[in-house]
């Protein structure tokens, strides 16, 4: 797998009882910090598509962002997104390809592992 792979990454808050509020503030606040990071390529809220009363469009997916970073940055980025995640219910989507995991929150307290873990897991390799 090359350096500049990119793994692309969904991940938000994963608390039903949290309010609209809170979901926007979470993502108002970590959006521009993630977007500055060198790790990452892309950074973006999540839109979906709606389809109601006729009506076209998108609209935000409350308190979900995703980010594109690359293999060889994978440690750095789950580093950060450790530290912002790690003291609340969360959930991680990782997707390279057509391949993808979920990691809970708390499975980040160790970035090295993790970043191994995706890439073995991505790769297809057993036990991952």
């Amino acid at each position: 797998m090359a350096d500049s792979t990119i793994v692309h990454f969904t991940f938000g808050l994963n608390d039903p009882v949290l309010e609209k509020a809170d979901l926007s503030r979470f993502t108002d606040q970590l959006l521009p910090e993630l977007r500055q990071r060198d790790e990452v390529e892309q950074a973006d809220l999540i839109q979906v598509p709606i389809l109601k009363d006729g009506a076209k469009g998108y609209e935000q997916l409350w308190g979900w962002l995703s980010a594109d970073a690359s293999i060889k940055n994978l440690t750095g980025f789950l580093t950060w997104l450790g530290g912002r995640l790690s003291d609340r219910p969360s959930k991680v989507k990782v997707k390279l390809g057509d391949k993808e995991i979920e990691l809970e929150g708390e499975s980040l307290t160790d970035p090295e592992a993790t970043a191994m873990r995706i890439i073995a897991a991505l790769q297809g390799q057993p036990g991952a």
